[in-house]
């Protein structure tokens, strides 16, 4: 380094060789916004050589060595972005000025590694001249900022540059495909994530599933802006390829999603293929492709923001299906304003409870089933609810119905079936003390009734007790069986939503919170009820709730028999909560015992007008029972068939 460069280092002035560039270098210093452009532009015309010396036809070593230099500019440079500090009318001029000669530098490379540009120099100055003088200027305007960046580190300048230059020279060895391929892809990934935001912007179906897939473009589109191409090594031709086949998954979403939030295409895909598989198919797809390039791209998402773009693949909403389904009038949709002297009579898991009044004079119950702020129920689940509902089950006279569906401010409501009498705890409250023992095992066949069709249909209620239990004009309904519990296992994080109320539930789910109930779990819940039939009062209702759930599970509790019970009844109630899933009976057999105590107690009774029916023949009995008749042949007819 010659004399006069030291003594520029040592004042910490620029060169004053060129004052034309430091006079426009005060004239555009006005914002940070400026320095900030500066920055960018070092790394833009990096960038650029990067691109000049993969494509050299000549004087590639020349090259080499400058790309070398900027590099070591462009890592310096770039660590100032947040350096507030730094933003001086004297620095910026330093910046400046380093733009210019790095700009010489790109310019000098275009004209020397091409056939064309480097005629220009057979008759003038020798390119080795040049090449001198611009590395000179170069390195005298870059340690000048090295000084006024305050660099903490024992390492020189000279050793700085040496050693970022040696990294450089090695990785630019490894280069396989030009810049400017990877940035015609891109482009064009952006062009892509461009029009998947206009078609979320403008979708009339399948919303949240076009949002899912935007956020996963985003991610894609936001990683490749940030490329790090200082790092040569990613210009390799399996990125390359790895690159290419992103684009094509990228197509395939926009072309989905086009299909899926217009009416035309949306009936169309519906026609052909589950949308929900194709969109769990399109996710897989992208995710394998992304994989491969997640090594060499920078992705600037924090933990969190990237929690919320991993949506489940399975996230195809339920009101999607709703309406898809109402269209095609598999369910009966009510406008809201049918319906009158709204009431709110209760509240469940997922809102009010009310009772209303069509039109027609008949009383409903409106009861949540999504609502808008938090509606990730998939649609198999509503789905299955649906079929269940609209099969035999819909109709079966100890089994709530349901009616159709209609929608609130709130979200999607389900019409039900009103049951004039509350549920079977609070009926209790009301009634017990004026019940008779023929009135109780007729109870306890409505609710064995109504459960024997469910499992014949294959359905677990989850969670049976007596709050779910309605009661309609003295004929007990079973309530809520194939949709809240399925909607509380999709939606919330809570074990305990998943166990049911404690005094129902059996020990082994109580034991463990991975426990899957199955048929036997609703024998067990059966049992408790059959006991509370003959109490008028809930299990366990004087005993510290803190320790009941151990105390059944792991000490064997269980509620004393009612003075006054039938033995038989007692021991079937008893089998029903047993320990060991494997010893309790099956609901065909719970059903059968409660039909035959039922028909035994006709017989002690000389006045019941069908004791001898019963006793000749029960399927006369099925015919002329009255309400309790239509239970029974019910069960004994349509549940049986498979």
């Amino acid at each position: 380094m010659n004399e006069n460069n030291k003594n520029l280092v040592d004042n910490n002035q620029a060169p004053t060789s060129d004052n034309a560039v430091d006079i426009v270098a005060k004239g555009l210093m006005s914002s940070d916004s400026n320095f900030l452009q500066l920055i960018e532009e070092v790394t833009k015309i990096y960038n650029e050589i990067v691109e000049i010396y993969q494509t050299a036809e000549r004087n590639k070593k020349i090259c080499e060595d400058i790309l070398n230099r900027v590099q070591v500019a462009e890592a310096s440079v770039r660590n100032l972005k947040d350096r507030k500090e730094f933003f001086t009318e004297e620095n910026y001029i330093k910046l400046y000025r380093l733009v210019n000669i790095i700009r010489k530098m790109r310019q000098f490379l275009v004209e020397i590694t091409q056939l064309k540009g480097l005629k220009k120099y057979i008759h003038s100055k020798a390119i080795q001249e040049i090449f001198n003088n611009l590395v000179n200027e170069f390195e005298a305007t870059i340690r000048i900022l090295q000084v006024s960046i305050s660099l903490e580190s024992s390492t020189s300048a000279e050793e700085l540059t040496l050693s970022t230059v040696c990294a450089g020279r090695e990785a630019a060895s490894k280069v396989e495909i030009p810049f400017a391929d990877f940035l015609q892809l891109i482009d064009e990934v952006t062009k892509l994530y461009n029009e998947i935001v206009e078609i979320y912007q403008k979708a009339e179906h399948n919303k949240r599933i076009c949002e899912a897939m935007l956020n996963r473009v985003k991610i894609a589109d936001t990683a490749l802006k940030n490329l790090r191409i200082r790092n040569l090594d990613f210009f390799s031709k399996k990125n390359y390829d790895n690159f290419r086949n992103l684009v094509i998954i990228i197509k395939e979403i926009r072309q989905f999603l086009i299909e899926i939030t217009k009416s035309s295409g949306f009936e169309k895909l519906t026609g052909t293929s589950s949308i929900n598989e194709n969109f769990s198919n399109l996710i897989d797809k992208f995710e394998s492709a992304i994989k491969p390039l997640q090594f060499s791209l920078i992705i600037y998402f924090n933990a969190d923001d990237y929690k919320k773009v991993k949506t489940d693949v399975k996230d195809l909403t339920a009101e999607e299906w709703i309406k898809k389904k109402m269209k095609e009038e598999d369910i009966k949709y009510f406008e809201y304003s049918e319906f009158n002297k709204i009431k709110k009579i209760g509240e469940g898991g997922f809102g009010v409870v009310n009772r209303a009044e069509t039109n027609d004079k008949v009383q409903v119950a409106l009861k949540g089933l999504i609502e808008k702020k938090s509606s990730k129920i998939e649609e198999n689940v509503i789905e299955n609810f649906v079929k269940e509902n609209l099969r035999k089950v819909a109709h079966h006279v100890n089994i709530i119905s349901f009616l159709g569906i209609s929608k609130d401010d709130i979200g999607y409501v389900m019409v039900l079936e009103y049951a004039n009498e509350g549920n079977l705890r609070d009926y209790f409250k009301r009634k017990f003390d004026s019940l008779q023992w023929e009135n109780k095992i007729r109870m306890a066949l409505d609710i064995t009734c109504g459960l024997k069709c469910l499992h014949s249909d294959g359905i677990i209620h989850r969670d049976l007790h007596s709050k779910n239990i309605l009661v309609n004009n003295g004929r007990l309904l079973i309530a809520d069986f194939g949709l809240s519990k399925r909607l509380t296992e999709v939606t919330s994080s809570s074990k305990s939503n998943n166990i049911g109320i404690i005094e129902y539930v059996e020990p082994q789910c109580l034991r463990s919170v991975n426990y899957v109930k199955d048929k036997r779990s609703d024998v067990y819940s059966l049992g408790v009820l059959l006991w509370e039939i003959t109490s008028g009062h809930p299990p366990f209702h004087t005993v510290e709730r803190d320790m009941l759930g151990y105390h059944i599970s792991h000490e064997n509790l269980r509620e004393e028999p009612i003075d006054g019970t039938p033995s038989e009844y007692r021991q079937l109630y008893q089998k029903c909560w047993d320990g060991d899933p494997e010893k309790r009976p099956n609901i065909n057999d719970v059903y059968n015992e409660i039909l035959r105590q039922y028909a035994n107690d006709a017989n002690e009774q000389q006045e019941d007008p069908l004791a001898a029916s019963i006793s000749d023949n029960l399927n006369s009995l099925y015919k002329q029972s009255g309400q309790l008749g239509l239970c029974i042949e019910t069960c004994s007819i349509d549940c049986n068939r498979q």
